[in-house]
């Protein structure tokens, strides 16, 4: 029978070429169902496989000697072929192998653990030192500066989940009442004294007093945090601040706070090295001297008016009735959280318990008859009642904050009971300044 294909159709026992047979060695070939022996790699030895439907035949892969492959012989550095005898011994065993290189981009090491407290106030578990670590900054091209907080992980005082249903505990736990009301008292009376005997400007002094050392108790904290704040300028200006503001007025304190903020730069400049980190340093100098200084200088700006020791006076039995009665209701009543994480035993109630007290201490002091200038009218010192109510609060929570944020109990330990004085004065920094432009609003006849 003749051969029906066509002439120039395919042998199909023929192999078939994907490339021009001119090219063999780029040539790909096709094996065909004819081929035998079948197709193999490397010697044959075991004869033909079986089928995959047919039992395993118990046969064992040979082991194959290292000297016969020619990729073991490989060694880390290139060699030319004249320098064969030279090549490095290969490592007896991976412990000979040099130590593997840390990742380029590793993940930072985690901040410490944030804390909490287990009352009013921050427990922080015992210290533990440690050196300052030291980070890479993440600008190119940048210096590596030592970091501003210290390394190490601290562990989380004992608390109650933060999830769980909110359970107040006493506002009096851990604290020496007795104590602590001796010293408020010792305060009071020492405050009467100088009101009596010495005047406004013996208040101003009490006021420098009290701002230096609040002052120091914080850049001390940033300094345990981590922190290298220009403390002399930083407490220089906080103090410096309040005799200004008594002695010229607001332009004086503007004048303050430019020279304090070249200082503060004109300090750090000095370092000379990056390792200063001034950007961070700088800002932690600035905010004592705006957070204490300018806005505790607002009693210096009262105290210039006519009755300013009978606003300061109003001023401060209003923040004493606020924190007796926060304490007491608060922790009596208190269920509802107010700023969890940054108080946990700070309530609702212990809020509205203080709020309380503002309104019937002042309405007590400045009623009908009572403490000028803010007895005139009745809704002077309601307003003035309303105003501390709201800053008091924020004031006590911004010192909170602050604490929990560089990690410490107290602000200080000068006043057993209280803690420091940054600690018993925090709410009169927001309070101060709310009464005086309340009084330039309402045109109170003590501010002018």
């Amino acid at each position: 029978m003749a051969d029906e294909r066509a002439p120039d159709a395919p042998d199909p026992d023929e192999p078939v070429w994907s490339t021009s047979p001119a090219d063999p060695t780029e040539a790909v070939r096709i094996v065909s169902a004819s081929d035998d022996p079948p197709l193999r790699f490397g010697p044959d030895e075991t004869g033909p496989l079986p089928h995959w439907t047919e039992p395993p035949t118990g046969e064992l892969a040979r082991a194959v000697d290292e000297d016969d492959l020619s990729w073991a012989r490989l060694t880390d550095e290139p060699r030319w072929g004249d320098e064969a005898d030279d090549l490095p011994a290969r490592p007896a065993s991976t412990a000979d192998l040099p130590p593997a290189r840390p990742p380029l981009f590793a993940d930072p090491e985690p901040s410490r653990a944030p804390l909490f407290d287990d009352g009013d106030d921050l427990v922080v578990p015992a210290e533990v030192d440690h050196e300052p670590s030291v980070e890479s900054s993440p600008i190119p091209g940048a210096r590596p500066v030592t970091a501003i907080r210290t390394g190490g992980p601290r562990t989380r005082p004992p608390v109650a989940d933060l999830d769980s249903p909110f359970t107040a505990t006493k506002g009096t736990q851990g604290r020496n009442m007795p104590q602590a009301v001796g010293v408020g008292v010792a305060l009071g009376g020492g405050y009467l004294a100088l009101a009596k005997f010495a005047g406004p400007r013996g208040l101003v002094a009490l006021v420098v007093v009290v701002l230096g050392l609040a002052a120091a108790e914080l850049y001390e904290s940033q300094r345990k945090a981590g922190y290298a704040p220009a403390t002399f300028v930083g407490i220089a200006a906080s103090a410096g601040l309040p005799l200004a503001a008594y002695w010229r007025g607001e332009s004086a304190m503007t004048v303050v706070l430019f020279v304090s903020i070249v200082a503060v730069l004109l300090w750090l400049l000095t370092s000379g090295t990056l390792d200063s980190a001034p950007m961070p340093n700088a800002s932690a100098t600035l905010l004592g001297v705006f957070y204490v200084g300018f806005l505790g200088a607002h009693a210096a700006l009262i105290l210039r008016q006519p009755d300013g020791v009978g606003t300061i006076t109003a001023v401060a039995v209003a923040v004493v009735a606020y924190d007796v009665f926060g304490l007491l209701i608060g922790s009596s009543t208190g269920r509802s959280p107010l700023i969890r994480w940054v108080s946990p035993n700070k309530t609702v109630e212990g809020l509205m318990g203080g709020a309380v007290g503002v309104f019937v201490s002042l309405f007590i002091l400045c009623g009908p008859g009572g403490l000028h200038p803010w007895s005139d009218r009745t809704v002077h010192w309601l307003q003035l009642a309303l105003v501390i109510a709201v800053a008091a609060p924020l004031g006590d929570l911004v010192e909170s904050m602050l604490k929990r944020s560089l990690g410490v109990k107290d602000m200080g330990d000068l006043l057993p009971g209280h803690g420091g004085v940054l600690d018993r004065f925090d709410a009169f920094l927001f309070v101060l300044p709310a009464t005086y432009y309340l009084g330039l609003v309402l045109n109170v006849p003590q501010i002018r």
